[in-house]
This record gives C-alpha cells, structure tokens and sequence, in this order.
C-alpha cells in the first residue's frame, strides 16, 4: 500500500490529473510491467512514465488504487524466461521443501540442502570464506565481493562443517556423512559489479564447477530460481527466510553447530539508505538489491552469500524460491539493523544468459 501513496504522489504533483484513454486501464496492482518499475527511488523518467499512463481510479475495499494503461508499460523480465534458450539448463526438480516449515529457529538436516561452503586453500590447509547457493549441478551463485578472493572449492551438503558425521538435532538416529568438494573451474562476475563501500550494485557471481555435484544424495540439491511472475515477491512488507550459520560479527568465529533460520521482512529502500548511513555506509544507489532487518535479538548468522527464500508454486508444487543473496550489511551484531540482498528476482536474465551446458 505504500507504494500506491506514492503513485499518487507522483500523479499529484502536476496541476491537474489527465486520464488517458485506453483499452487496457486497469489497477496498477494488477499490471506486472508497472509494479516491475514502482519504487520509492522513483527517477524523473519513471515519474513521467506513471503520469502519462494514469488513466483513473478504482475504489477497491475502500482505498483509492491509481489506474494505469497496462499495455505501455514493458512486460516485467521474468515474465518470458521459460522461453529463454538456457532454461533447459536448470534443473527440473528444485527447491524441494524435505522438512516441514516451522517456527523453530534452528535449521534441521536436508531442510536447506542448496547451501554451499566456499573455501580458498592456503599453506595451513582451507579455509570458508563466504556462502553460495546450488541452481544447477554445475553452478553455485555468491557474491561478486565473494568472488574477488582466491576461491578453490565448494562443499556442498555439509550441515556441520565440524563434524565428519551429521545429526538431526532432534533424533540423533538420522545421520549424513556425504559431502562433496568440487573445484572452481571458472568465476564469472556481474558485468556491472560495482564494489565500492558507498555505492555496492549488482553484486553477483557464478561459479563454475570442474565436475558436476552428484544429486542421488539426500542432502543436496539445487533452490529454485524465480522465472515466473508470480515467484517474485520482493515488495515491501513480505517476508522471507533467511538461512545461515551464527558467528558473532566475526565471520571466522562461526558457529557451524548451529545452522539458524529466521523470518525477516523487506523494508523501503530509503529506510535503508538511512540507517546504513548511521553506521557510516552513506550508501549513494541500492540498484538490483533489497533491505531487510537484522534478527530483533542480535542474532548475526548470514554473511556474504547466503539465501532469502520464499516458499511459492513452481511447476504446480509448493517449493523453495531464492529471491535474494546476502550483500552487506553493518556487520555488527545488533538488533534490527539494515542487510542489503542482491535482488536476484532482477538478475535472472543474466543468470540464463551467461550459464553453459
């Protein structure tokens, strides 16, 4: 609803409102190609873009909805990647959801079994430096801040690094002691990768692996990707789940006998902006990101890689849909503080566009 103040808004601040006349007006919230472009942001072109278009208003449960001309807005990207030459790069079968989602916030074995260890080797032997995620048996997506340090290996399908074999929390019956180091054959960067402190953006990469990760083990598989419209859910005031494990501010101290989830709810970018600049990050541009809030207790458990998912339809069964990548943040422990995420709902284009059989 906030965004349709600031429609309004933007529509009101000439002397008089013009309707256009089209075939096509409807709300604003039921055209993809408009609520692809609304945001708070909002520059000059965007504004004019909404003032032509306006073409009335609709009561709807009693708040006043701008309509638009549907048809003059481009489609939102995702909308056609189905179709895109690399689809069949993905796998069928993604994001299964093996474990019943639940308040508890302590992630249980094969719950999340796309999260993936990076690791650079030095002369005292490995070393974990940032998160990543499985989209394909040949592709892990981290960060582009990631991918500047001398990467080596993934592991993949370890839920506790410290440990050779792997227990259910709650049964210690269940147990896993596959897991999976696949070497780094390429590291591919977002074209437009910018890592200033100030103005971080299109912070992404992929990483290519030497051999391909074996799917037949339970404890790995590949998230979904938001190709369809109706798996994109980066709006404000929608929640997610973030999965990682807990360190103190320091990522080297993790705590890799506690893999925690936790809800969290994306907040307006200028919120964002604001509060990041009081623990002197004056970011200048949040473009292809979103923010949300730290844990309200303090609670540090993501660094540079790791998923914010919702749980949405994709091919007519509930699974598991990585909407966004840890960015940065303030990388104090702290209650409610500002996390940026890589939105990857913006980046899939790319994501198909550079991937290879």
């Amino acid at each position: 609803m906030l965004h349709i103040v600031i429609v309004f808004g933007l529509l009101l601040i000439r002397d008089k409102i013009e309707c256009k006349v089209c075939n096509d007006c409807m709300e604003l919230t039921r055209c993809p190609g408009a609520l692809a472009i609304l945001t708070e942001d909002a520059d000059t072109d965007t504004k004019q873009e909404f003032q032509n278009q306006f073409c009335g208003v609709k009561y709807v449960f009693g708040d006043r909805i701008p309509q638009v001309c549907c048809s003059d807005f481009a489609r939102p990207p995702n909308e056609n990647l189905m179709q895109h030459r690399n689809f069949f790069l993905l796998p069928n079968s993604c994001g299964v959801i093996n474990v019943t989602p639940n308040s508890s916030p302590r992630a249980k074995l094969y719950e999340f079994p796309w999260l993936a260890l990076i690791a650079t080797e030095y002369y005292l032997g490995e070393k974990f430096v940032c998160d990543g995620v499985i989209i394909s048996s040949l592709y892990i997506l981290t960060t582009a801040a990631c991918a500047e340090t001398s990467l080596s290996f993934v592991r993949v399908g370890d839920y506790n690094p410290d440990t050779a074999i792997d227990c259910m929390p709650d049964n210690v019956d269940v147990c896993e002691d596959h897991t999976q180091n696949i070497y780094i054959s390429e590291i591919i960067k977002h074209p437009k990768y910018v890592g200033s402190i100030r103005d971080i953006r299109n912070n992404l990469a992929l990483l290519r692996l030497r051999e391909p990760i074996d799917f037949s083990f339970r404890n790995v598989a590949p998230i979904c990707l938001p190709i369809q419209a109706n798996q994109i859910y980066n709006s404000l005031n929608e929640t997610g789940t973030i999965v990682g494990w807990l360190h103190n501010g320091i990522y080297e101290l993790r705590d890799y006998g506690q893999l925690q989830k936790f809800q969290q709810v994306i907040k307006p970018q200028t919120w964002c902006k604001t509060l990041l600049s009081r623990f002197k990050m004056n970011v200048t541009s949040m473009e292809n990101s979103f923010c949300v809030f730290t844990h309200p207790n303090g609670i540090c458990n993501t660094i540079a890689g790791d998923p914010f998912m919702i749980i949405r339809k994709y091919n007519l069964v509930n699974r598991y849909i990585l909407q966004g990548i840890y960015s940065h943040g303030t990388k104090e422990c702290i209650g409610n503080a500002p996390e940026v995420f890589v939105d990857v709902t913006k980046m899939v284009g790319w994501i198909l566009d550079t991937i290879q059989p």
